[in-house]
């Protein structure tokens, strides 16, 4: 059985714990997040998109019980100050969207005594960059410490542009997403939160379709598959409560 801790008990993070319920191979052992353990009982008991977790959950000090498993939640800022290794963990799902860069990643490994590292968006410098299905088979544990599972919108057109480049070929092609929103979209009109200034990232996200960046296609240059090349990206998000809808 694999043991594993998830930095981040965001929508990725409780998403993560949801999808190992019941899976005999993995155990969710530890959670790091900054917000206390009631708050985080009740969000992963009842979901908006997801509905309610068919699982008993409660929470103590320190702690989630699901289905009378104790998981042990810290609330460290830093990953290095985790404590990972006193639950034993294995891998972290590291889905905080913060520390996608390999190094500060790697904490987890170096100071908190994890084996493995797992980052649930592009990374940055990460060892390798998996979607399955499509280059898992280029993962070797002696060297790929620090993997990054890619983006959402990566996993969803990789595996069939695989197929057509298999049997048909890419010469080029243009990729188009239009993205759920995320908190880095505004509610209500206001200022952009956006490092870099983006007249778009002010308008209220959850009314409208907008034109944005798109990290994908750095996720795919990294993922190193034959037709990364061929592809050119562009994106919007909006109106999407979830699931990115991908188009090529």
């Amino acid at each position: 059985m694999v043991k594993v801790g998830i930095n981040g008990f965001g929508r990725i993070g409780r998403n993560v714990l949801r999808a190992a319920l019941g899976n005999p191979d993995i155990q969710i052992v530890a959670i790091n997040d900054l917000t206390d353990s009631k708050t985080l009982a009740h969000l992963l008991k009842y979901d908006s998109l997801l509905g309610k977790l068919d699982a008993e959950v409660t929470a103590g000090e320190g702690q989630l019980v699901v289905d009378g498993n104790p998981i042990t939640v810290f609330s460290e800022r830093d990953p290095a100050n985790i404590p990972w290794r006193q639950s034993e963990v294995d891998i972290v799902i590291e889905a905080t969207g913060l520390f996608t860069d390999r190094d500060k990643a790697a904490a987890h490994i170096h100071s908190g005594g994890a084996k493995r590292v797992i980052i649930s968006a592009p990374g940055k410098n990460d060892d390798l960059t998996i979607v399955m299905g499509v280059n898992d088979g280029l993962y070797s544990p002696d060297k790929h410490y620090v993997v990054s599972n890619g983006s959402c919108t990566t996993n969803g057109l990789a595996p069939a542009a695989q197929v057509l480049h298999q049997h048909f070929g890419i010469k080029h092609g243009l990729m188009n997403t239009t993205h759920a929103y995320t908190n880095s979209q505004a509610l209500h009109d206001q200022p952009g939160k956006r490092s870099s200034w983006c007249p778009r990232c002010g308008t209220v996200d959850c009314a409208l379709l907008q034109r944005c960046r798109e990290g994908a296609r750095q996720s795919h240059s990294r993922a190193r598959w034959p037709f990364n090349r061929l592809l050119a990206a562009r994106s919007g998000s909006g109106g999407l409560h979830c699931r990115p809808d991908r188009n090529a």
